[in-house]
């Protein structure tokens, strides 16, 4: 079987594939979490090997696209943290904690998997990628705004600790 078969397959799959893993990761739990770390390790992966495809002058051709960009930060640190914190508060109306749990969860930078959907979907891969990165360098700044001001809590992060990590990543 050639590769572009195999990865036309299992990209097919993959909608199916990806809830088996939730619920296999629910269901398992505790008893696989030693193997957490490939899960990092694998999307590294993939995001590394896509990437390969793009050229430099393409990630900064998509950083010109400043519409696009806004309306997916936005999207992504205003209207579904402000949705989230909504539903939260009235799921929990009696728990100001798991309100901003929610909210400190909804309001993390965009994941390296939105590169994977992106590849599957046949979308534009330079964007998600400029994307990632835009957003894991603004994410010490938005993470904590985004918090303070919907959460009415304040989050206290280690930065030297959060580069080192960034970095590493």
């Amino acid at each position: 079987m050639k590769l572009s078969t195999f990865n036309a397959l299992s990209d097919k799959a993959m909608s199916v594939i990806t809830p088996i893993g939730v619920v296999v990761g629910l269901a398992l739990g505790s008893r696989i979490a030693a193997y957490k770390g490939w899960g990092t390790f694998f999307f590294a992966c993939i995001t590394f090997i896509g990437a390969l495809q793009i050229s430099f002058s393409q990630v900064l051709k998509a950083l010109k696209r400043g519409r696009a960009i806004g309306m997916v930060l936005v999207c992504a640190h205003v209207l579904i943290p402000l949705m989230v914190k909504a539903l939260a508060s009235l799921a929990f109306p009696a728990s100001p904690s798991y309100v901003t749990g929610f909210v400190l969860l909804s309001s993390i930078p965009i994941a390296v998997t939105s590169f994977l959907w992106t590849t599957i979907h046949r979308g534009d891969g330079a964007l998600a990628l400029a994307l990632i990165l835009l957003d894991t360098l603004l994410s010490p700044l938005l993470t904590p705004l985004t918090v303070r001001l919907l959460a009415d809590s304040a989050v206290k992060l280690d930065f030297q600790g959060m580069i080192v990590s960034l970095l590493y990543m």
